[in-house]
């Protein structure tokens, strides 16, 4: 089975927790705590960091990770990937090489460009569904918004590209 890539970040000082996120959603931690660490394959020290793509799915993970955590100090971070557009291809056209990162090659890939070509090679529909278009203020509300309400957010992290930064830092 091949390893999957992580990717490490300090999330708030003092203390300096480090935390290791997996493509799966779950969030590893490098404490020490080997009893959940056997149980479920990772451990929780401070919280949690989730790539909500479904929202029943998460609060499952959630659910797992709050009761796991020991304490009060439990933050969890929470981030979803949108597209701004108003058509169909300004948003394929904005995604550029993020469409890989929907490609069925992704775990194992190590070039955004070959990524890119294998997405491109897909049927547009299929990527396309995989990311969620707004077209006004009010659906980034309707996105993201759930994961305040529905999952308990403490943070979330807006992920998403627009033909037009500026005017989508400005909506």
């Amino acid at each position: 089975m091949a390893r999957r890539p992580t990717l490490t970040a300090n999330i708030t000082r003092p203390p300096r927790p480090s935390y290791t996120v997996h493509r799966s959603g779950l969030c590893q931690s490098t404490c020490r705590r080997w009893t959940n660490h056997r149980r479920y394959g990772w451990c929780v020290r401070d919280g949690l960091i989730v790539s909500v793509k479904d929202i029943a799915q998460s609060k499952q993970l959630v659910a797992t990770a709050r009761s796991a955590h020991s304490g009060d100090s439990f933050k969890l971070i929470a981030n979803r990937w949108s597209v701004y557009a108003q058509t169909d291809n300004d948003a394929w056209q904005a995604l550029q090489s993020q469409r890989g990162l929907r490609a069925p090659s992704r775990d194992r890939a190590t070039n955004p460009w070959q990524l890119q070509i294998e997405a491109d090679n897909l049927p547009r529909a299929d990527i396309m569904s995989r990311y969620a278009r707004l077209r006004s203020p009010a659906d980034y509300l309707a996105h993201y918004g759930p994961l305040v309400t529905e999952l308990g957010a403490d943070i979330i992290g807006i992920q998403t590209t627009a033909l037009n930064q500026i005017e989508t830092i400005a909506c």
